[in-house]
C-alpha cells in the first residue's frame, strides 16, 4: 500500500499544469516589472527587448546547438561514471561495516570539499580538453552519490539481513539480493537529485574550455557584457534542468513500479 506523505488533497495533473504555468508567468512577469522600472541599468538586468536583440546579433543556433550537444554529452559521461562507481561503494559501505571503517572518512572529507577548489588540480592533472570536465562533474556527483546511498543501505531492516542469513544467503548475496533491491527507490531519488547537483557543476567545468559549452557561452556573454545572452543560457540550463526531472520522474514508474507517488 502506497502511504503519501502529503498533508493535503494532491492535485489532478491538468490542475498541476496549471498552476506551475501560472507560477512560471508569475516569475516572467516579475522580471518584466523589474526591468521595466529601470531600478537596475538596463545593461545589468535587460528586458525582453534587449535580450531578443542581443540573441539576433549573437552567436548563430548552430553554435547554440554545438553548445548543447557538448554540455550533454559532458554531463551524461560524468554523472553515470559517479553512478557506476558511487552506488556499489555506498551499498558495501551501508552494509560492512570494515569497509565502512575505511572509506567514511575520505567520502565524507571530499563531500565537503567545494569543486571549484578542485578545478586547478584537474587542470594540471587532466588539461583543459574533455576529460578535465568530465572529472569535476564527476567528483561534484559521486562523493554526495556515495554518501547518500551508504545512508540509506544503513537504513535497511535488520530483519531483512536475518531472515536473509537464516535461508543460507551469504554475504555477497545478501548485498545484491537483499540490500539493493530494499534501497532501490530511495537511491533512484538520490541518482534524480544528483543530476540536478551534475548541471550546477557544469558551469564550474566549462569556465576552461576548449570546445564550447552552455557554461563556457555564460562566461563568454559575462565578459563581453551581454547580460541578454547570460539569461539566454540561464533559461536554457534551467529548461533542461526541469525536463531531466520530468525525465526521471518519468522513468521511476518503470524502474520502481511498486511505489507511485
Amino acid at each position: 500500500m502506497n502511504r503519501s506523505t502529503r498533508l493535503f488533497r494532491p492535485l489532478t495533473r491538468w490542475k498541476f499544469a496549471v498552476i506551475a504555468s501560472a507560477g512560471v508567468l508569475l516569475v516572467g512577469a516579475l522580471w518584466v516589472l523589474l526591468s521595466s522600472l529601470r531600478y537596475v541599468p538596463p545593461l545589468f538586468l535587460p528586458g525582453p527587448e534587449e535580450v531578443l536583440a542581443q540573441l539576433r546579433t549573437g552567436p548563430p543556433l548552430r553554435i547554440w546547438l554545438f553548445d548543447l550537444g557538448n554540455s550533454w554529452g559532458r554531463i551524461l559521461a560524468g554523472f553515470f561514471a559517479a553512478a557506476i562507481v558511487g552506488v556499489p561503494i555506498g551499498l558495501y559501505m551501508g552494509a560492512g561495516s570494515r569497509f565502512d571503517a575505511l572509506a567514511f572518512p575520505s567520502i565524507e572529507m571530499g563531500r565537503y570539499l567545494p569543486v571549484p577548489a578542485l578545478l586547478p588540480l584537474c587542470i594540471l592533472w587532466f588539461g583543459i580538453g574533455e576529460l578535465q570536465k568530465v572529472v569535476v562533474i564527476f567528483l561534484g556527483t559521486f562523493f554526495q552519490i556515495t554518501s547518500a546511498v551508504s545512508g540509506t543501505a544503513r537504513g535497511i531492516p535488520r530483519e531483512y539481513i536475518d531472515i536473509a542469513r537464516t535461508v543460507g544467503l551469504k554475504e555477497r548475496a545478501i548485498l545484491w539480493r537483499v540490500v539493493l533491491p530494499a534501497a532501490w527507490p530511495s537511491i533512484v531519488d538520490i541518482l534524480r537529485v544528483s543530476f540536478g547537483w551534475a548541471w550546477s557543476y557544469l558551469v564550474v567545468a566549462e569556465m576552461v574550455s576548449t570546445g564550447g559549452g552552455i557554461g563556457y557561452r555564460i562566461m563568454w556573454s559575462q565578459r563581453y557584457l551581454q547580460v541578454g545572452l547570460v539569461f539566454v543560457g540561464l533559461a536554457e540550463l534551467a529548461i533542461l534542468g526541469l525536463l531531466a526531472d520530468l525525465l526521471f520522474r518519468s522513468m521511476r514508474r518503470f524502474l520502481v513500479p511498486w511505489q507511485t507517488d
